[in-house]
Parts: C-alpha cells; sequence; structure tokens
C-alpha cells in the first residue's frame, strides 16, 4: 500500500531517477539535469554545480575556441572526422564568422574522444534505467530486468560507505552517501561511467526500498515521460496540464476524423 505522502529526500531521489530515464532527453540535457538534480538531493553548495560544469567534457567551453572547418580539413581519421562534422551541425559553429584560435589535430582529437565517451556513459545508463522504469510503472516483464536489479544491488552494496564513521578527532558521525569531493574525484574516470552509475544507483535503490515509493512513479500518456506524482491516484496519467489538454484534443481530432469518414461513406453509399 502506497504512502500517503512522499518525504523530501524521497521526492529528490525519485526526480534523479525520473529525469535520467526520460528517453526524449538529449545526452546534452541529462548531463545538465543530473548535476542539477543531484546537487539537490546531496544537499551540495553551489561550488559543486561550477565545478562539475567546467570538469565536464559536453558542459564545458572547452570546444568553443576550436575552429571546426579547418579541423576538419586536417583530420586524417574518417571516424573523428565525422564526428566533427556531426559537431559543427549540432551547435551550428558554421554561423559563427568569428575568427578562432585554432588547435592543433592532437588536442581536438583529446577533447572530441572525451565528449564522445561521455556521451557514451550518459546514453548506456538512460537507455538501462528507461527499461526498467518501463516494467515496473506498467509491471509488465517483471522478470526481464531481474538481472539487471540484481547488478543495481551488487554496485550499491559495494559503493555505498557506511552510515557511521570515525572522525580525526575520533568522535563518530552520520556519513552522506556522498560527499562533493568524492564525487567529483570519480570524474577523474571518465571511461568507467561510475560518476553518474554510483549516485543514480543509490538514489534508485533507497527509492524503491521504501515501501508504497514505486506507486508514485507514473508515465505520461502523451510525451512519455516518467514523472513523480503528487497523489497515486489511478486516474492521474499525465505529467502536465498541458499533456492533459494535447492528449484529449488530440482524441477529440480522431473522433472528428472518424465521424467525418463515417458521414462520406454514408453518402457514398447512397449515391450509389
Amino acid at each position: 500500500m502506497a504512502k500517503k505522502t512522499l518525504s523530501d529526500k524521497d521526492r529528490s531521489y525519485g526526480q534523479v531517477i525520473v529525469d535520467y530515464g526520460n528517453l526524449k532527453a538529449t545526452t546534452d540535457d541529462l548531463g545538465l539535469k543530473f548535476i542539477e538534480n543531484i546537487q539537490k538531493a546531496f544537499n551540495f553548495s553551489d561550488r559543486f554545480t561550477k565545478k562539475a560544469k567546467k570538469s565536464s567534457p559536453i558542459l564545458s567551453d572547452q570546444l568553443k575556441n576550436i575552429n571546426i572547418d579547418e579541423a576538419i580539413k586536417k583530420q586524417k581519421n574518417p571516424v573523428i572526422q565525422v564526428i566533427l562534422i556531426q559537431y559543427k551541425i549540432s551547435t551550428e559553429l558554421n554561423r559563427n564568422k568569428q575568427k578562432q584560435e585554432i588547435k592543433t589535430s592532437d588536442d581536438v582529437n583529446d577533447k572530441i574522444r572525451l565528449a564522445m565517451q561521455e556521451h557514451v556513459n550518459i546514453y548506456f545508463l538512460q537507455m538501462i534505467l528507461a527499461g526498467v522504469l518501463f516494467c515496473i510503472v506498467h509491471k509488465e516483464k517483471i522478470y526481464e530486468i531481474t538481472k539487471v536489479l540484481e547488478s543495481f544491488l551488487r554496485q550499491y552494496r559495494k559503493f555505498t560507505p557506511p552510515e557511521l564513521v570515525l572522525e580525526k578527532d575520533y568522535s563518530i558521525s552520520n556519513k552522506r552517501p556522498f560527499v562533493e569531493k568524492e564525487l567529483l574525484n570519480l570524474r577523474n574516470n571518465i571511461t568507467s561511467g561510475d560518476y553518474y552509475e554510483i549516485p543514480v544507483i543509490y538514489c534508485f535503490v533507497e527509492f524503491f526500498t521504501v515501501p508504497g515509493n514505486r506507486e508514485y512513479i507514473k508515465q505520461c500518456e502523451t510525451c512519455k515521460k516518467f514523472y513523480i506524482a503528487n497523489t497515486v491516484r489511478n486516474n492521474r496519467k499525465f505529467c502536465s496540464r498541458k499533456c492533459k489538454n494535447d492528449f484529449y484534443n488530440m482524441q477529440k481530432s480522431s473522433d472528428e476524423i472518424k465521424e467525418a469518414v463515417k458521414k462520406s461513406r454514408l453518402r457514398k453509399k447512397r449515391n450509389n
């Protein structure tokens, strides 16, 4: 049976989960949303947000001073060349007519590799989490995500620090699940994906271990985004009033079209 309300902590953990499992969000959007949600969930300072953005290969300004056209011409690796062209299109750097500092090909390659690895890390976890949330929300094919859930629990046990720690002055205190410095240190190894996986999986396990919390996660009938509902009413199907209005407007249009087709067929039948 679901609880009457979610605690602020559980709601913040749930927000980390549903936003990360949103398939319509780009990896750039998820990277930024992840930082904002994690800061709120773990009560980090504004310094965390600034450092996290600055150290991100996809959110920082590291690539803005690269002359992409020149880099594409000089690039001998066809794979990197395609990535550079995609980057140029996606950021619309071709519209920027200002002269930019030309970096060496090696420098460009390193930055592009880091950025692409970052996108892969975000996308991989996004796909897994979206599939898991779909099965949980719709109570379908839960057996198919058993191994994924077991792997989540293994990582949770492996990385979750003890609740009580002995401080330097020999006092015992409660330790938050993560401290800013520890999480930022995970950024040093971009290829592992731990920077995203560890806090997201922590939030996932903490949220779903509380009885009734799962009933608050819904999927919008219109935009298909997962969201945290204010109540667990079964008739709640939309994440916003806009999505609700859009859904019924589309349904109304569909009914009108069906009615028009029906009348058209009747007229043809009479004429024949």
